[in-house]
């Protein structure tokens, strides 16, 4: 990342946090102020978390990590296998972004990386409120919401003013 804006993004985040309806979810939370991490990091280490906690040796662009308890048992949703965040109560989720993926992806679509990498944090934030993408109908919806999301966002966001991507990749 060559420059990051953290007022704006925190503003867009917020934004895309009540879009996504996940506002609500986290207001009825234990924690009084609950808090999201949004972790950017390499490729090699989204595949590390890709193969240690989902068990699929695949690269992949985004993870994301429902901590609040499991709504039926009260108990963790990772009995054996911790994920990676902070020892900090009042998370309630943890979303992984790999901008070098978003980088790679935007230019074989020719789309702007600034766009695809909020895409990715969208894509973690609906994770987060329930979406699933398992199967063609899930992935339909995920879709969906995705754009409209985005669309919204967009109105009010200029995505290079928050995020600027410049990576040296190889063809």
């Amino acid at each position: 990342m060559r420059t990051l804006n953290p007022r704006r993004l925190t503003k867009l985040l917020e934004r895309a946090i009540r879009l996504c309806g996940l506002q609500e979810q986290f207001a009825a939370s234990t924690p009084p102020s609950p808090a999201l991490n949004f972790v950017f990091v390499s490729v090699h280490k989204i595949r590390q978390i890709n193969t240690a906690f989902l068990n699929c040796r695949n690269r992949t662009d985004v993870i994301a990590f429902d901590l609040r308890p499991n709504r039926e048992t009260g108990q963790s949703q990772f009995p054996d296998n911790e994920p990676p965040a902070e020892e900090d109560d009042d998370v309630l989720g943890e979303i992984y972004v790999c901008p070098v993926v978003a980088a790679r992806v935007a230019r074989q679509y020719q789309t702007a990386p600034e766009d695809e990498l909020i895409l990715y944090l969208v894509h973690g934030l609906l994770h987060l409120a329930g979406y699933r993408d398992h199967t063609p109908q899930q992935q339909r919806r995920m879709r969906e919401a995705e754009e409209r999301v985005m669309n919204k966002l967009r109105k009010e966001f200029s995505p290079a003013s928050i995020i600027s991507l410049e990576y040296h990749l190889n063809p």
